[in-house]
């Protein structure tokens, strides 16, 4: 079994820039041919904001605070987006699958509740999937060393020694300003996209490791068990962050031990 066990945890000081869950789905025609209307009023409450994105409209065109929670893959893509009261999260519905993302992630439990679970009910109620193709989990971090009491120019002080490779030489370590890897991992009964290396904060400029994690189950997932293959992919993310980082950055970022938030355990 690949990744370690690893205790549940919730950081005080998390690194997370975006977090996301996609479900797809057997082309739906009916969600393209007239709006939503039935669905809006099932996440409406959690959900007030609405924005009718039509094909081929720009990325700048779309409010930035809801273009946030637009996978980049989805830009360009005809469908409909549902936002919070604060915009800080939403649920974007094509024809063809259901994506909740949000950048104000705190616990998987409460993201399940408040946002997975309204938005997966609405789509069941109003369309009737009948069942999904893919069960897709990701979670994008931005390490930013400074923010948590590391130097830049001292990768090895955050990274585990395995993923730091190049960043070990101190003599350039500190000049590197952009290194990226990929990894595809088999977890047995579904896949981790692992996108990783140097970057920079939009933002701020200021320079950060990323880790972008995209866990996905690719195969024939009925309606009622789509909720559990999400609890095993995220098992794998809480494994695979903390596989890359140091004890001391899991330290830095002041971790507090919870148990309540498991609904089910990893099977293979």
């Amino acid at each position: 079994m690949p990744f370690p066990e690893t205790d549940r945890v919730i950081y005080k000081n998390n690194t997370l820039t975006q977090v996301y869950a996609d479900l797809r789905f057997p082309t739906i025609l009916s969600i393209q041919s007239k709006p939503p209307a039935q669905f809006q009023e099932a996440v409406r409450g959690r959900f007030p904001h609405y924005e009718h994105r039509v094909a081929g409209i720009q990325a700048d065109q779309i409010p930035a605070q809801i273009r946030e929670h637009v996978p980049q893959e989805f830009l360009g893509t005809n469908g409909y987006i549902f936002g919070s009261q604060d915009q800080r999260t939403g649920i974007q519905l094509y024809s063809d699958r259901i994506v909740v993302g949000t950048n104000n992630y705190k616990r998987w439990g409460d993201f399940v509740v408040e946002s997975i679970n309204p938005a997966v009910q609405a789509l069941e109620s109003s369309y009737s999937p009948g069942f999904y193709v893919r069960v897709g989990l990701r979670y994008t971090n931005a390490i930013v060393p400074k923010n948590l009491g590391f130097t830049n120019s001292d990768w090895t002080e955050v990274l585990q020694p395995y993923i730091a490779g190049e960043l070990t030489d101190s003599r350039v370590a500190s000049n590197i300003q952009q290194l990226s890897k990929t990894l595809l991992v088999d977890l047995g009964r579904g896949k981790a996209q692992i996108q990783h290396g140097v970057g920079t904060v939009t933002e701020t400029n200021e320079i950060c490791y990323v880790i972008d994690t995209d866990l996905f189950i690719e195969s024939k997932v009925e309606c009622e068990n789509a909720t559990e293959c999400l609890e095993y992919l995220h098992q794998y993310a809480i494994r695979i962050f903390r596989w890359f980082i140091s004890d001391a950055l899991h330290s830095a970022m002041g971790p507090e031990l919870i148990e309540s938030d498991a609904t089910a355990s990893i099977k293979t």
